[in-house]
């Protein structure tokens, strides 16, 4: 069977902006060797189309030194979709489909208009054209073949059984006498060299969530090893530091609190700073070293007991009643802890909520949902208790925040009033000059002229 892709020229995809991009791997390729890598991805497209894609893929391989076929990238965000969303005749074919949208989703992928998914490098094939062969070759895979696939060209679908792999997948198998940098990055230009990392190119990354378990084992018994603490301890009251919040890195904050331990890691990419805070894998962002470090003891002053402080196998219960009283034991615990940070640590949540509104006030803001979704607890008592706290509503508060930081933007008087209200969180400027009215006794422009 012969898997082509289509002789209709897709529509060029538009670029989402704020989506990470790979950089310019370099082009250092001979004349010879160019000749060869526009051969290489000119040989998935059908003849009639060559004259139209040989000059835009030498303009991609000189300026990005690779080519990645981005006409032939669909549209949009590849989110992995329910399985029966997907054609195929067998469930593997299906299921393999799920796992290469889920590696190129925007929420996942390193840089997903390069393919690549995590690893700086790690691609799940070379290119869209192999990617959209990859995929009508799984939507006829059948249990009785197996498709097999070399550095991101799909070699074709080869008899087997039931039993046997529906899939084999090698990546960048250099011959010896080339296994070293400089070869690696022509072979990688000229297209028959993919680099797939292990979970990128074998279709199967689940990013942070997939290294976290293990980074916390590793957090914990290092602090059973060298600090002392004991096998039913955990590590609150002790900092710790390291760096990075990429695909597997970005894992460390998160196991740091299970753990216990306050964490400061620090990263120089913002975007991936972003990720992991959106993502809810870090609780705060600073560039302040000073701030990072008040944070940071105040966690470890706070020593707020945790679920992973206390784990039982469960073949030491023998009979049902025992397990449930276990389970209303910790129950009972964590309410008691709870009702006891509520008293002392209320201060601690209400400071939190403010550099959380400090951080976030452009954005919509739900206390309900912090309450819910943040510090799972009732909105109704976090409502009171930051009333209390604070002396006015938390939506007062949220107004008057954004007041004060557009009465800072309208000094520059450059800026538009519906700029000033979009930056400061309002989507209606009427909306926002009504407030701004009520707080200030005049309009925007009437307060921007007194300057």
């Amino acid at each position: 069977m012969e898997i082509t892709l289509s002789n209709t020229l897709p529509p060029y995809p538009t670029f989402v902006e704020d989506i990470r991009r790979a950089p310019d791997r370099g082009f250092t390729l001979s004349p010879a060797q160019t000749a060869t890598a526009l051969k290489n991805a000119l040989r998935y497209i059908p003849k009639e189309l060559h004259e139209t894609l040989a000059p835009e893929f030498m303009e991609e391989l000189r300026t990005r030194g690779r080519i990645y076929g981005y006409r032939y990238r669909p549209q949009g965000d590849l989110k992995a979709k329910p399985i029966d969303a997907y054609k195929g005749n067998c469930i593997e074919g299906k299921a393999f489909q799920v796992m290469i949208d889920n590696n190129l989703c925007f929420d996942i992928a390193l840089y997903p208009y390069e393919l690549v998914t995590y690893g700086e490098t790690g691609q799940v094939c070379q290119n869209w054209m192999q990617y959209r062969l990859i995929k009508q070759y799984l939507e006829v895979l059948t249990q009785d073949q197996t498709l097999v696939i070399e550095s991101g060209h799909p070699l074709g679908l080869f008899r087997s059984k039931p039993d046997a792999p529906r899939v084999i997948i090698t990546n960048a198998m250099m011959v010896g006498l080339y296994d070293n940098q400089k070869d690696w990055h022509v072979a990688m230009q000229m297209g028959v060299a993919n680099y797939g990392q292990m979970t990128a190119g074998g279709w199967m990354y689940i990013g942070p969530q997939g290294i976290v378990h293990g980074t916390f084992n590793t957090l914990l018994n290092a602090g059973r090893m060298k600090l002392g603490i004991p096998q039913n301890g955990d590590l609150r009251g002790h900092l710790f530091i390291s760096s990075g919040l990429g695909g597997m890195s970005g894992a460390q904050p998160k196991a740091a609190e299970m753990s216990g331990a306050a964490s400061i890691i620090a990263e120089v990419d913002m975007s991936r700073i972003g990720t992991r805070h959106r993502q809810g894998w870090v609780g705060y962002v600073t560039d302040s070293i000073p701030e990072a470090f008040l944070l940071a003891n105040e966690a470890m002053d706070c020593k707020v007991e945790i679920m992973f402080s206390r784990r039982y196998d469960l073949y030491v219960f023998k009979h049902p009643e025992e397990l449930e009283e276990y389970l209303m034991d910790i129950i009972r615990e964590i309410c008691d802890q709870e009702q006891n940070s509520l008293k002392n640590g209320g201060n601690a949540i209400i400071r939190d909520i403010l550099h959380y509104v400090e951080q976030n006030y452009q954005y919509d803001l739900s206390l309900q949902e912090l309450a819910e979704k943040k510090y799972f607890m009732n909105s109704s008592y976090l409502s009171r208790l930051f009333k209390s706290a604070v002396g006015q509503t938390f939506s007062r508060y949220v107004i008057e925040l954004r007041i004060k930081k557009a009465r800072e933007l309208l000094k520059d008087k450059t800026m538009k009033t519906n700029d000033v209200a979009a930056q400061v969180g309002y989507n209606n400027t009427s909306h926002f000059i009504q407030s701004f009215k009520k707080l200030c006794g005049c309009t925007p422009e009437e307060y921007r002229n007194q300057l």
